[in-house]
């Protein structure tokens, strides 16, 4: 089972900035908030969000974190298909109406950590 937990961004300075990384700069957290539908994941949220309060990152454990889980995340989905290991759960072979093929998600795998503007 995986879990999403909403932080603030003072929590994600202390605890997690040091820790997030990049395709280039891997490390235990990346930010998958540019592949999200951020209207169905705030719907999919435990509690509503503050009144006027904006999604800043949706940091997702890599497979380099001591806390990593190959188990899909369905509370936080793409908007569309993401490239994605074959051994990742709920992995599929993906053909997009291109002709391009490979193994995607729709979801990332393991537990989620919302970072807010304000909370």
């Amino acid at each position: 089972m995986t879990t999403i937990q909403v932080i603030s961004k003072t929590e994600f300075n202390k605890q997690y900035k040091n820790k997030t990384g990049s395709l280039m700069f891997p490390s235990n957290y990346w930010d998958c908030l540019h592949y999200c539908d951020e209207e169905k994941l705030k719907s999919n949220l435990p509690t509503p969000l503050p009144k006027g309060a904006k999604i800043l990152y949706v940091l997702i454990h890599t497979d380099a974190s001591p806390d990593y889980k190959n188990i899909a995340n369905t509370l936080v989905p793409y908007r569309t298909p993401l490239c994605a290991d074959r051994n990742a759960d709920g992995a599929y072979y993906y053909t997009s109406k291109h002709g391009f093929s490979m193994w995607a998600v729709n979801h990332p795998v393991g537990d989620a950590i919302i970072v807010i503007n304000k909370k």
